[in-house]
């Protein structure tokens, strides 16, 4: 019994984790969508950088993340961000970027 209250699930369009300097591979963004961030700098051992810079379709967008603590977490949403997208991370710390579209 399928109810139509029920919310779809959000589709995972990037799932990545790494540390220090990184781009992503490349995955197809609708025109709305939003990047889940978080990081930890306590393997540094004080506060770090975080930054995230989004690529779309080749070219710079507008938004990301500039952060400098020793942890923290969030979401940046993307408007009119449709195409083949990346991102690109520089942070000295253990880091996980989830893009997703509801």
């Amino acid at each position: 019994d399928r109810r139509s209250s029920e919310s779809p699930s959000p589709i995972v369009l990037l799932d990545a984790s790494g540390n220090g300097i990184q781009d992503t591979g490349y995955f197809t963004a609708p025109a709305e969508w939003q990047i889940d961030w978080s990081y930890n700098c306590a393997s540094f051992g004080f506060s770090g950088n975080f930054i995230v810079d989004i690529y779309i379709n080749g070219q710079p967008a507008l938004g990301g993340v500039n952060e400098l603590n020793v942890s923290g977490s969030g979401v940046e949403y993307v408007h009119n961000g449709a195409g083949q997208a990346y991102l690109s991370i520089n942070s000295e710390c253990d880091w996980t970027v989830i893009a997703r579209s509801d």
